[in-house]
Order: structure tokens, then C-alpha cells, then sequence
């Protein structure tokens, strides 16, 4: 099951780089608050997180009253100055500002409205049962690709058994705050800590991202058809994939001589493993 740490300024003493050597995969960081505070943590805690690896997430603690509209207009401004979005990171609203629920919903609209106006579709919301009812926030209060719940409940009862608050399915829940006492490693004291419901990290490959993975594939392909006596002369399968990989070698040149935004020799070594694993299992090879 995968854990994850959500800190702000409040936590003050924070190792990145101890976090991500214990295997977690990624953080969510306080950016901002209403429409003029800024986490003087932030900026520093995203850019490192980037550099570690670490999926992101960046919420903004929503003050009910305010304008939802100036609220994400502060927030992503903020999120920018940092360095920005990359494909695995995620924003979130988080609502559960105690002296104001009667205007929540009606944030959650302004909110997640001018987020998608200013071209950022998709998001999170955060929030408590204890919270969402009385302020009657609920999915269709939020843009389409807003309508993710990440919630906080400490009670026992199961993950898969926790009272939703009205309006919310379960398919929409993407992660549950169990804790605001645990102990993680790199980040001292006790913080809160969330338990991964639903994946939301995809990751989308250019064309150019695909070829230079194909070709990555090849020394691999060729530990399989011989390490083993597998001739490919002897495997049509292996001889179409052979040349459809060996196709692309110009175009492998070409997309390497320039920038990529991607680190796809890291990507490349990541999958050729299990990828020739798979391609072995598929042909009934054994892989090396």
C-alpha cells in the first residue's frame, strides 16, 4: 500500500532525499492559503521533490469567503514561480476552513472553474466528512477532472468501508489521511500521512518518447534470441519485432541530437526489464 507525507511550514525540519531513499514516491506540499499567503517552505520543498523523482502534489488551504476565482489565480501563480507541473503532479483544493461553510460549494465552483478557464483541467479535492456535509460540497460543485476526493478520516473502519460524505462514490476516492501522528522518515516530529486509494500519476509518451524506448529495447531483444539458443532466423515473431525496431534507429538519432523534456534513457532503463521479460513470456522464451 502505498503511503504518502503531506507537510507545510509547520513541519520545519525536512529531508527530501531520506524521504525518497525510504521508498516513498511521492509528497503533497502547502503552497498557499486565501489569496495572499504563501508557504515560505514551498518553493524550495517542490523544486527538490522534482529533483528527487518525487511525484508532487501542491494544495491551496481554500478561505471559504474569499473569491475562489482569486484564490486559484494566487495559488497557480505560486505553483508556477516554483517551477510549475510536471505530468505526475497533482493540485488540490483544500477545503475545511471551519469558520465558513456556508460558502464552500460555491468557492469549489469559482475554484476549479478558473483553474480549468486558465487550462488546468484536472485536480483534487481534500476534505472531511465532518467538513463536506454541513457545507454541502459535493462532486458537481467541482469542474469535471476536479471530482477526485482525497480524504481525511482517522476512524477505524476499513478503507473500503468509510462513510463518504453525501454524494461522493467510492470510485472517486483517490487517497485517505489516516494519521496526523506519523512517523516518516526525513521529516521530524509527527505529520500527516495518507494511504493511496486510486492512482492518479499516468504517464502519456510522445511518439519520439515510444522510439527511443523501442530502441532502448534492442540490446535486450538480442540477450533473449541468443542468449539462450533462440535463433531469431528461426522466429518470424522475433524477426517482425526485430525489424520493427531496427526501423527507427534513424529516427532515434535525430530525436536524440535533440532536447528532450523527458529523461528517457532513465525511463529506458526502467522498463527494458520487465518489458523483456514480457515480450520472453509472450514468445514462450526465457528471458535473461
Amino acid at each position: 500500500m502505498t503511503v504518502f507525507a503531506d507537510i507545510s511550514h509547520y513541519q520545519d525540519t525536512v529531508d527530501l532525499a531520506t524521504y525518497a531513499r525510504a521508498g516513498y514516491d511521492r509528497v503533497f506540499l502547502k503552497a498557499t492559503q486565501g489569496t495572499t499567503y504563501t508557504d515560505p517552505t514551498f518553493a524550495a520543498r517542490w523544486q527538490q521533490a522534482g529533483a528527487l523523482g518525487l511525484a508532487r502534489g501542491a494544495y491551496h488551504f481554500a478561505e471559504a469567503e474569499d473569491s475562489g476565482a482569486a484564490d486559484f489565480d494566487h495559488f497557480i501563480a505560486v505553483v508556477s514561480a516554483a517551477g510549475g507541473l510536471r505530468p505526475a503532479d497533482l493540485l488540490c483544493l483544500d477545503s475545511e476552513d471551519p469558520p465558513d461553510v456556508s460558502r464552500a460549494d460555491e468557492h469549489a465552483r469559482e475554484f476549479t472553474s478558473r483553474a480549468v478557464a486558465r487550462g488546468y483541467p484536472n485536480g483534487c479535492l481534500y476534505t472531511g466528512r465532518w467538513y463536506a456535509e454541513p457545507a454541502n460540497l459535493q462532486p458537481d460543485d467541482l469542474a469535471p477532472g476536479w471530482r477526485r476526493l482525497w480524504i481525511s478520516d482517522y476512524g477505524s473502519a476499513a478503507d473500503t468501508a468509510i462513510v463518504l460524505p453525501a454524494g461522493w462514490s467510492r470510485s472517486q476516492v483517490i487517497a485517505r489521511q489516516y494519521t496526523e501522528s506519523a512517523t516518516i522518515s526525513g521529516i521530524a516530529g509527527l505529520c500527516d500521512a495518507s494511504r493511496l486509494l486510486k492512482e492518479w500519476i499516468t504517464v502519456t509518451l510522445t511518439d519520439a518518447d515510444a522510439r527511443l524506448v523501442a530502441r532502448a529495447l534492442v540490446p535486450y531483444l538480442a540477450e533473449i534470441t541468443t542468449g539462450y539458443g533462440n535463433s531469431v532466423d528461426n522466429n518470424p515473431q522475433l524477426q517482425e519485432f526485430r525489424r520493427a525496431l531496427n526501423a527507427v534507429a534513424a529516427d532515434v538519432a535525430a530525436i536524440k541530437a535533440s532536447t528532450a523534456p523527458l529523461d528517457i534513457n532513465a525511463l529506458a532503463a526502467a522498463l527494458a526489464g520487465p518489458v523483456a521479460t514480457q515480450l520472453a513470456q509472450h514468445l514462450q522464451l526465457k528471458a535473461v
